[in-house]
């Protein structure tokens, strides 16, 4: 800590002359050479710093400043770093609990012989030393100054041991990944994980090969320190989450990462009837279950017989159709390169091959091997045409579909 004080004394002539050119800030000597300036100091309280210190990157820290005018009343605060004045932006200034943050500040008059601020600073992301410096001046424009080196030390963060930021797994499972933790100034105290918003419960998490007690999970040993260790995540039954990872510090300090993570649902040998027969013609992909062809919470339906047709001849439609909403799309294998139905693993894939696709009000005649793109809302499927029975002497004729199902957000 720096601090510029400017007693006045009445032992030396001298000495007065030099301390209040010292503390000018325009230049110009004092009209009356003997003016007794301004003064400023810290002061000690908890949660506030009064000496050099060190902060995690980000963090914001505080100080008490108490400031007494001299002859002349306070005019104004400035609060610099290195040399330069902070943006409003990066501080708040409380007097008497009110926020006046301004950068300088005009001080009142109810406050003109004297104040004590509160002001809290935003430091700097990057690791360096920094003076930050408080200047109080008054209406002579004598000043008065104390500061005191901050050091941005170390980097708070966190990250995942892999690269993508979108995963899918195939069906409820335990998903695991590795999580890297560093320490800032300030020892780790707690990694959070949070689904959409809300923290999952301590019983779905394992981190370090362990059962947690909380969510937060409280950080210990050499853990606060720094770690590199396995998360696993007992996924929901289907959908997409966003899944946020916070690591905070001791000082309060946060930072945080996250990812999309989608449970992918596969349905395999699904029955689609003809529209017109004794059996249900509709298909609900949420749940891989046949239903009435009219049924509102199908996704596709059959399109049924042509009445038209020769009664000898064979009259199902052999067609499907979106309903309810619903979109249909065929591949465009030009644009979705090696695109199949083995080779679609992810949330990413489906919905990219559903953009690129063909628009359908229905489909051509259906034929076995033939791919099919639906959305529904957030929802996006994947079907393939494994088998087709026709009958001749009725209309029973059905087709059977494996479907892969990647659910959006809730």
């Amino acid at each position: 800590m720096k601090r510029i004080l400017f007693p006045l004394t009445l032992l030396s002539l001298f000495a007065v002359n030099f301390l209040v050119t010292s503390c000018q800030t325009d230049g110009t000597e004092d009209p009356g050479g003997n003016a007794v300036p301004p003064e400023i100091r810290f002061l000690s309280a908890s949660g506030f710093i009064s000496t050099d210190s060190q902060v995690s990157p980000g963090e914001t820290f505080s100080v008490k400043i108490n400031a007494v005018a001299g002859d002349a009343d306070l005019k104004s605060l400035t609060v610099k770093e290195n040399g330069t004045n902070i943006p409003s932006s990066r501080l708040t200034i409380l007097l008497d609990g009110t926020d006046v943050t301004n950068n300088p500040l005009l001080i009142v008059d109810a406050y003109a012989s004297g104040a004590t601020w509160e002001i809290s600073i935003d430091a700097p992301v990057d690791a360096a030393v920094r003076t930050y410096e408080f200047i109080v001046a008054d209406d002579d424009n004598l000043t008065a100054s104390v500061s005191i080196d901050v050091e941005v030390f170390g980097v708070l963060e966190v990250s995942l041991a892999r690269g993508d930021d979108d995963v899918t797994v195939a069906g409820q499972t335990d998903y695991s990944v590795n999580v890297l933790g560093s320490r800032g100034a300030s020892a780790l105290f707690s990694l959070a994980v949070i689904a959409d918003g809300q923290l999952l419960p301590a019983d779905s998490l394992l981190f370090g090969g362990a059962a947690v007690a909380a969510n937060p999970i409280v950080l210990s040993g050499s853990d606060k320190e720094g770690f590199d260790s396995e998360l696993i995540i007992k996924t929901a039954a289907k959908g997409t989450k966003t899944y946020t990872l916070e690591l905070a510090d001791e000082s309060g300090a946060t930072v945080s990462t996250q990812f999309d993570l989608t449970v992918m649902v596969e349905y395999t040998a699904l029955l689609v009837n003809n529209r017109d027969g004794q059996q249900f013609g509709g298909l609900d992909l949420d749940d891989g279950q046949t239903v009435p062809y009219n049924s509102p919470i199908a996704e596709i339906r059959d399109k049924g017989i042509n009445l038209g047709a020769p009664s000898n001849d064979v009259n199902w439609y052999q067609q499907i159709l979106p309903v309810n909403g619903a979109e249909l799309r065929v591949p465009d294998l030009t644009q979705s390169e090696n695109f199949s139905y083995e080779n679609a693993t992810s949330r990413g894939a489906i919905v990219a091959a559903f953009d690129s696709g063909i628009s359908k009000t229905e489909s051509d005649v259906v034929a076995v091997g033939d791919l099919f793109l639906v959305k529904r809302d957030d929802n996006y499927y994947l079907l393939e045409c494994v088998e087709i029975n026709i009958t001749n002497s009725d209309n029973n004729d059905y087709y059977k579909f494996d479907v892969k199902q990647v659910a959006g957000k809730e």
